[in-house]
């Protein structure tokens, strides 16, 4: 989905998902890269439908990532695997699952950014603040409006 997204500006070349990034990139900057190449204005509607559009390209990456069935043990159990879970604690149930999953603090970005190579597992917090700071100063928030039912709508943490 994020490779669509990038793909509807074909003057533009974002960061190859087979590449490996530099070890500040974020998906948030080839954004921004692309907003700059196309000369996008704050308050521009053509900069609101991109960000919209990009937005909900976040979700859908997600969402095949992941999955969006949160009645699928598998899914779960995928989850708890790359945020750093070791294969012989991962849960046997969904509830398990979601128990352990709420304990754990990553920021929604960077479990996306794992498809990448070299990202490996995703930082991880110790408290809801410190991810709060965290996405705070990096300023990668995972857009609002993907909150419901399934997985990432159990994901979504209040900042």
């Amino acid at each position: 989905p994020l490779d669509q997204f990038f793909s509807r500006y074909p003057t533009f070349t974002p960061t190859p998902t087979t590449a490996v990034p530099p070890e500040d990139w974020s998906i948030h900057h080839d954004f921004s890269r692309l907003r700059e190449h196309k000369g996008w204005a704050e308050g521009t509607r053509q900069l609101s439908r991109a960000k919209g559009r990009f937005r909900q390209a976040l979700v859908d990456e997600f969402n095949h990532i992941f999955g969006m069935d949160g009645r699928n043990l598998g899914n779960w159990q995928r989850l708890c695997r790359v945020v750093g879970v070791p294969e012989e604690r991962i849960p046997g149930t969904i509830t398990q699952c979601r128990k352990m999953l709420s304990i754990i603090h990553v920021n929604l970005i960077d479990l996306v950014e794992t498809r990448y190579p070299g990202r490996g597992t995703p930082r991880r917090f110790q408290t809801l603040t410190d991810l709060r700071n965290y996405t705070l100063s990096t300023k990668k928030f995972f857009p609002r409006e993907a909150s419901g039912g399934g997985i990432l709508g159990r994901l979504l943490r209040e900042l």
